[in-house]
């Protein structure tokens, strides 16, 4: 065995034989897992402020207003209007309409699901999480959902239903539309 075969082995045994867990950790670096959060009322807290806050994300609060107003002649286009402005202003919604996206509001009625389903989990962990703080927490959090299914129902009427939050990727799954009678 020559000198370069032996410099090797001994690298490969000395490499084989370190730890790398530390590379292989897979935990996200900018932002927080399910088993770190929902341990206290200030995570609950933390996650209502998050629905409020996706109320804003994606132009939730300007689809809310349009789907209503642009269709009720309370609103006239200015030069500033877009195509899909007009298009709907003139009863013309295509699924290609920017405005027909409903991948924003659903963004927000996941975040209220998702409150709803673990704040339990900090209530259970966190004992000066009183029932009253709790119900106010969820309370807000239906009553968020409420409205934004209100809003769908009212501007597309069959629309997919989602009362679980989906926060892994095996939870994302094709809903089908619901009538508004359910």
């Amino acid at each position: 065995m020559n000198t370069m075969h032996k410099y090797l082995l001994i690298v490969l045994l000395l490499a084989s034989t370190t730890a790398c867990n530390k590379w292989l950790d897979l935990q996200p670096q900018d932002g927080i897992t399910k088993a770190e959060f929902w341990k206290t009322k200030e995570d609950v807290k933390a996650a209502l402020y998050g629905i409020y806050s996706s109320l804003n994300d994606g132009g939730v609060e300007e689809r809310l207003f349009l789907w209503g107003e642009l269709r009720g002649d309370m609103v006239v286009p200015t030069t500033n209007a877009t195509d899909d402005d007009r298009l709907v202003k003139n009863m013309n919604i295509l699924s290609t309409n920017d405005l027909s996206n409903w991948a924003p509001v659903y963004k927000a009625i996941n975040n209220c699901n998702l409150l709803i389903d673990f704040a339990g989990d900090a209530k259970a962990s966190d004992p000066t999480f009183t029932n009253e703080l709790y119900n106010t927490y969820i309370g807000e959090a239906l009553t968020v959902r409420s409205l934004l299914y209100f809003y769908l129902v009212r501007t597309f009427r069959d629309i997919p239903l989602k009362l679980k939050g989906a926060y892994k990727d095996t939870d994302i799954q094709s809903t089908p539309q619901s009538t508004p009678n359910r």
